[in-house]
């Protein structure tokens, strides 16, 4: 995957190699820390209309929060085949 380079807004910079792009060829994941990670998990689901409130979704333990993921992974799989 390429990406315009967040340090130069694909000007081109040393983080680049003047090129003003960067390759992403592993799993994402691996470039970010757990707290961005977190971060993008609820902002998917706040997306999805479950707002983080005070006994919400930040207040859930990461297991069921993985497992709601897997299985929202799950269901759009089963919608997509139904589709077809």
């Amino acid at each position: 995957m390429r990406l315009k380079c967040p340090s130069c807004d694909g000007v081109g910079c040393a983080a680049c190699s003047d090129t003003g792009f960067i390759e992403v060829t592993d799993c994402p994941q691996r470039w970010i820390g757990p707290d961005v990670a977190t971060f993008v998990r609820v902002a998917d689901l706040y997306a999805e209309g479950i707002p983080v409130v005070s006994g919400g979704q930040i207040d859930q333990s990461a297991n069921f929060i993985e497992c709601l993921r897997y299985w929202q992974n799950i269901d759009a799989a089963l919608s997509m085949t139904d589709a077809e």
